[in-house]
């Protein structure tokens, strides 16, 4: 599944990383993929080098492999980072390298979890969900306003991506 957020700074990184370690901690394999190609924040929260990733993988210049990092606060849990910026974040995206990718997830974890752009604003968290089966949106009370979520909610809606 995916972890959006209407607008920036509503905790999507930081929910992505507590439910992968909830999750991994039931004995789940856990893959993490930092889809935010703009502004990438869970490296830092996993204490990993954001050095190589997503942006390297799709571009030919590392193995999937070669690119996922085991995160040392469980043996069940990895993380994908986003890899450096790329200049174009969109056709990382929606490349064929990332039916390869997520083909490759599916195989090797129980659970994959991508932590994405906000979704107004930007086409990217669309694309990402759908390789996923639905998006968790999270808000933060009182810095949100009623009508951006609703925007939100309505491109998922009209993209037809479930909710969860």
């Amino acid at each position: 599944f995916s972890v959006s957020s209407a607008i920036p700074n509503m905790g999507k990184s930081t929910i992505t990383f507590h439910l992968g370690q909830a999750i991994s901690g039931t004995g789940r394999k856990v893959l993490m993929i930092d889809a935010d190609l703009r502004r990438p924040t869970l490296h830092q929260l996993c204490n990993i080098l954001n050095d190589k990733g997503v942006s390297n993988y799709i571009s030919g210049d590392i193995a999937i492999e070669d690119a996922i990092y085991n995160v040392p606060v469980d043996p069940n849990l990895f993380l994908l980072s986003s890899g450096p910026v790329p200049p174009d974040p969109i056709k990382i995206l929606t490349a064929q390298r990332m039916q390869d990718l997520l083909k490759f997830a599916q195989e090797n974890f129980d659970v994959v979890i991508f932590d994405t752009p906000p979704i107004l604003g930007f086409a990217d968290s669309l694309v990402v969900a759908t390789y996923s089966q639905g998006v968790l949106l999270t808000a933060t009370l009182g810095e949100i306003k009623f009508s951006q979520m609703q925007m939100a909610l309505d491109e998922l809606s009209v993209a037809k991506v479930p909710m969860l």
